[in-house]
């Protein structure tokens, strides 16, 4: 097909038709003018294609379970992520999808955020270039991605009405860089939007970053869709840079949006543009409709655990009890063990090809051993397991113990409330620990957790959610046929009042969430605060030891000598951190620029050598709307972490002179005292916002079942919102607390009503749900139909 002739031979309204999706996953055909339908679904750690029709979560096609971004990005391994990427490409074209929804590059602002397991870091560099990697993994098998979600998606709570509201230079220095390097370096076919607002302008529809940033400023050449029933009014979304609302809703729009057009409110070249993109992207990947292409599942089976390989992190070993003899019979402790936590729940939960568990894989080792449960997942606060396990601990025996945070605990559509653990895993570890400190600990988890008896523990390993294949990958580590490589993608604070944002995040503030601390996240944070945390941004053990020598940096060109200095192949993560010196404004005390992980044998020595760009020292000005070099020295350093750093050197930039640093005197953002304030969000350039809790009367098409649920209409009606749900999904009402029933089911009560219209498949027209709008308001005559 030709996307440009056939563009010009269609209709407004057979244009604006390719604007909406068919149904939940494949976008609209043209017979006529041979246009057909094309494919799209989840990822982002793997293809989650389902079966039938409707959005059901545990019922997709077989496929690889790679790990999760949590994971993988600990590998620091871009080639690593791009023959991941590239299997996930070969999957997708067997099952005849287009576009896989994915990766992920949303900035982790907080351990709560129950979806962190599907995000890289919270650094955007690490992110950016993970995910850029992983793109063109896939797109090299003709197959596109869609990076999401665009954009300041860091919450789960209130995630379809609420609103980021942020300052400039924050969004453009943190939240926007790794969609900006994704873009750049990889050109992903999509881009998803997020179904929150910025500073209290729609995802879907927000022109600064939909046309201005993404479009005119990064050169952005494909599709921007919503996120699932996250479109407001669809063409105020097409003039703010949107092409694509997802997912199908019988045309939904469609007539409103014709009126818009001939009342001038949209232009036929807004609607041309949408449309050439949407063509443009089908006529790229509908190759893949014909393709009679088989992957092999055994040989995509090794990717996802060579992924899980590079990526376990070894946090502790101080009693060098790791690797263990093959000879020495191990107990296990944990269930776990035999039913791994290896993904995260929610919309990427997928139907692995093939399981690996510890047991199962210590058997194809040809490893005896004792196995004790210790604990059911499926029940956390029975303790009746953990006497038995106790009771088997000897000293003279290495015990394997697998805790972490089971699948209720992290999911999408809801956020954490605690970093602890399951109370059942804290008593089992801390009894364990008490009579044996010849221990191993497996940590799984999508994100950290609080670990009150780190002290006394000396061996730990984290294996975060790694995949069908992590549990024979965390064999090898242990028994040391491979050397951990692993290095920590975000901060383990020691509690969750560590955390910038705790005293907020995700329960005062409803809608309106104010980023008081600005890019000051992260070990961007903590460094700067000069505060204990539990492990550094960067930090992960080997079996083996690295020495570091002779940094040159020459312009932008930096390189150094990197020794293996043990007696172990194994692989170091080189680090490349700048420090501003400068007085022109507030800065993190180092940041992350670039990064190479090498491979060395024992006694081996290799030069690495990195590229830091001219925008590696800027800043983003607010007051000069640019970013800018500022004159003066900045700090260039190599490190094994963001707090192990081997070797600087100073280079001097002939920038401009630029003092934007007085008004924060005396602030958070100069002391790190306590926690952000409004007025330390006023003195980076932006007012908070806050929104008074909607009441009778105030109801409209953006608000949700949730905000009229407790009296009148509205209480009868979010009673009928929860059967129905449950009815349309087939799940009964014993079935509801389930994690992936309660996520769907959760989505479903949180969606505005405006969404409910675009996710009901053609059910709840507009006018009907207008229609109950008003009656939740209170009106005893509600008008038939209403469009808006």
């Amino acid at each position: 097909m030709n996307a440009e002739e056939i563009l010009s031979k269609m209709s407004i309204k057979e244009k604006l038709m390719l604007t909406s999706g068919l149904d939940f996953w494949h976008l609209v055909s043209n017979e006529e003018k041979g246009v057909p339908s094309i494919m799209v679904t989840d990822g982002p750690h793997g293809l989650r294609k389902k079966e039938g029709p409707g959005m059901g979560i545990g019922d997709a096609v077989p496929s690889t379970a790679f790990p999760t971004a949590s994971c993988s990005a600990c590998s620091w391994d871009k080639e690593l992520l791009h023959e991941m990427g590239k299997a996930m490409g070969e999957e997708c074209v067997q099952e005849k999808v287009s576009v896989i929804l994915g990766p992920g590059v949303n900035m982790k602002r907080s351990p709560l955020c129950g979806r962190n397991f599907e995000y890289f870091s919270e650094d955007p560099v690490l992110a950016g270039e993970m995910a850029a990697a992983l793109i063109n993994g896939v797109q090299e098998t003709g197959v596109g991605t869609s990076l999401k979600h665009f954009a300041v998606n860091n919450q789960e709570t209130f995630r379809m009405t609420g609103s980021s509201n942020l300052d400039e230079r924050t969004l453009r220095e943190y939240y926007l860089q790794p969609f900006e390097i994704a873009v750049k370096k990889s050109q992903p076919m999509t881009i998803m939007t997020a179904y929150n607002k910025i500073n209290n302008v729609p995802s879907s529809g927000n022109s600064h970053i939909l046309t201005d940033i993404l479009r005119n400023e990064w050169g952005f050449k494909g599709v921007a869709l919503t996120d699932w029933g996250g479109g407001h009014c669809h063409y105020e979304d097409l003039n703010g840079g949107l092409d694509l609302e997802m997912p199908g809703n019988k045309q939904l729009y469609l007539k409103e949006t014709l009126k818009a057009y001939e009342a001038g409110k949209i232009s036929e070249e807004t609607i041309n543009r949408a449309a050439l993109n949407v063509l443009k992207l089908i006529e790229k990947t509908e190759f893949v409709l014909n393709s009679d292409y088989k992957y092999n599942v055994e040989e995509h089976h090794a990717v996802a655990k060579k992924v899980a390989l590079g990526s376990i992190v070894l946090l502790k070993n101080s009693k060098n009890i790791l690797p263990l003899n093959n000879d020495v019979k191990p107990l296990i402790i944990g269930e776990m063990a035999e039913k791994p936590r290896y993904q995260g729940a929610g919309s990427s939960h997928l139907n692995p090809q093939k399981l690996d568990t510890f047991l199962s894989s210590l058997d194809a080792a040809g490893i005896t051993y004792d196995y004790e449960k210790g604990y059911e997942s499926a029940n956390v606060k029975d303790e009746s397991f953990i006497d038995a396990a106790v009771a088997k601990v000897d000293k003279s025996q290495p015990v394997i113990l697998f805790i972490g945070l089971t699948d209720d605990y992290e999911s999408e559509g809801s956020d954490r409330l605690t970093m602890a653990m399951p109370e059942t895993h804290i008593k089992l570890a801390e009894k364990v620990l008490e009579k044996s400190d010849n221990v191993v600990i497996v940590l799984s988890a999508g994100s950290p957790v609080e670990l009150p008896f780190e002290a006394k523990a000396t061996t730990i390993l984290d294996a975060y959610l790694s995949g069908e294949a992590g549990a024979s990958a965390l064999v090898d580590i242990i028994y040391g046929k491979v050397s951990p490589s692993g290095k920590l993608a975000e901060t383990w604070p020691l509690s969750i009042n560590d955390v910038q944002c705790s005293e907020t995040y995700a329960l005062k503030e409803r809608n309106q969430v104010n980023y008081r601390e600005g890019f000051f996240a992260g070990y961007r944070y903590y460094n700067s605060a000069k505060m204990n945390v539990q492990y550094p941004f960067g930090y992960g053990l080997s079996y083996t030891t690295f020495g570091y020598s002779n940094l040159k940096v020459k312009g932008n060109k930096v390189s150094v000598d990197v020794t293996n200095t043990g007696k172990v192949d194994g692989a170091e993560v080189v680090q490349l951190y700048v420090a501003n010196k400068t007085k022109a404004s507030i800065f993190a005390e180092n940041e992350l620029r670039n990064f190479e992980k090498v491979f060395l044998k024992a006694g081996e020595t290799k030069t690495v050598t990195m590229e830091l760009s001219d925008r590696d020292f800027q800043f983003y000005s607010v007051e000069k709307n640019a970013y800018v070099t500022a004159k003066g020295e900045y700090e260039v350093q190599i490190g094994a972490s963001s707090r192990d750093i081997k070797l600087t050197a100073t280079v001097t930039k002939d920038g401009e002179e630029i003092n934007e640093l007085e008004k924060f005197a005396g602030s958070w953002f100069e002391t790190f005292n306590g926690k952000p304030t409004d007025d330390d969000m006023r003195l980076l350039g932006v007012e908070p916002i806050y929104e008074k809790a909607p009441r009778k009367g105030d109801y409209t098409l953006e608000n949700t079942a949730l905000d009229v649920k407790e009296k009148g209409f509205g209480k009868f009606f979010f009673g009928i919102m929860q059967l129905a749900v449950r009815a349309a999904l087939g799940i009964k009402k014993s079935e509801a607390d389930q994690i992936q029933n309660k996520m769907m089911i959760d989505s479903a009560i949180n969606i505005s009503f405006r969404g409910m219209s675009a996710m009901s498949n053609g059910i709840m027209k507009l006018w009907l749900a207008s229609f109950i709008v008003k009656c939740c308001n209170g009106f005893s005559k509600p008008s038939k139909k209403e469009e808006k």
